[in-house]
């Protein structure tokens, strides 16, 4: 069985399986089925193919070996095809993370992928933002030792150079005509599933950042909390208001960039979250399968 469908462009293994399915079917029409695709992979009936294509079942070790051995998937595919299983199949952050940067591991993924591995790798340390920020600092100073003493908490100097060199490769900041570090891109994209699970890598690391910034003096943050019982419409009219008070505060920044004086880098975190189950959670549970 030929197989000309790439394993690697892949981020959700249902849409692989599907796809492979209907590829092998429009080469032998009246051959390829699901009962003979589920025979393959060693399988007595149709029904469990069916139902793990649409979400309603995982996979378990045994059948992503039987569902690879049908594909004719070669080792590196196999190893990525179980990865992926795993990624998709995640239950918590910390897991799918941890699948994620496995799956980040293959240079075939990478290459298939639309992010580069230096995009990848801005969302995967918290200082990198904040670098490309404090370039617009009145008092910045272009060295590596002066800009690793500034951070809280404060980073050694090779990172800062390593920080540096990503952000000039990734055309977020350029030197000026004075040899100084200045902004060039104002924004930087992560589109796509796997740019949104670089963000949630980044998005944690603010969360644990957050947390310590509890120690500073109540005049240095502004941390308060707020737990409340909602109905759907109001929560996604919270939503909203959330993502409209972000778009008030970039749009100050943006105006007010020029005439004061920037002398600090700070983080604004907002967090909206569920404490309770739903009445979506069994759709949820699918896709996020």
């Amino acid at each position: 069985m030929k197989k000309q469908l790439n394993i690697f462009e892949y981020g959700q293994y249902r849409k692989f399986l599907k796809d492979f399915y209907h590829h092998e079917k429009k080469k032998a029409p009246n051959r390829f089925s699901y009962r003979f695709f589920s025979r393959l992979a060693g399988f007595a009936s149709t029904n469990n193919l069916l139902l793990v294509m649409k979400g309603e079942r995982n996979l378990t070790y045994e059948s992503i070996q039987k569902f690879a051995g049908a594909m004719k998937l070669n080792n590196r595919e196999r190893d990525y095809f179980e990865t992926l299983v795993f990624y998709n199949q995640s239950k918590s952050p910390q897991e799918k993370v941890k699948y994620f940067k496995k799956m980040m591991a293959f240079r075939e993924f990478r290459d298939a992928s639309s992010l580069t591995k230096n995009h990848l790798e801005y969302f995967s340390k918290w200082y990198y933002p904040a670098i490309r920020e404090m370039v617009n600092m009145d008092e910045f100073v272009s060295e590596p030792e002066w800009i690793a003493n500034q951070l809280r908490p404060s980073i050694t100097p090779s990172e800062a150079e390593v920080a540096l060199e990503i952000l000039e490769k990734l055309n977020l900041i350029k030197k000026d005509e004075k040899g100084r570090w200045v902004q060039a891109e104002k924004h930087v994209a992560m589109g796509g599933e796997m740019g949104a699970m670089n963000a949630v890598m980044f998005h944690q690391e603010m969360i644990r950042l957050g947390s310590e910034c509890l120690k500073d003096p109540a005049h240095e943050r502004e941390v308060s909390s707020m737990t409340m019982s909602v109905s759907e419409p109001q929560f996604q009219h919270i939503k909203e208001r959330i993502e409209q008070f972000e778009k008030e505060i970039r749009e100050l920044i943006s105006k007010n960039g020029s005439d004061s004086k920037v002398d600090r880098i700070c983080q604004l975190n907002f967090q909206l979250f569920h404490l309770s189950e739903t009445e979506r959670r069994g759709s949820d549970e699918k896709q996020d399968a």
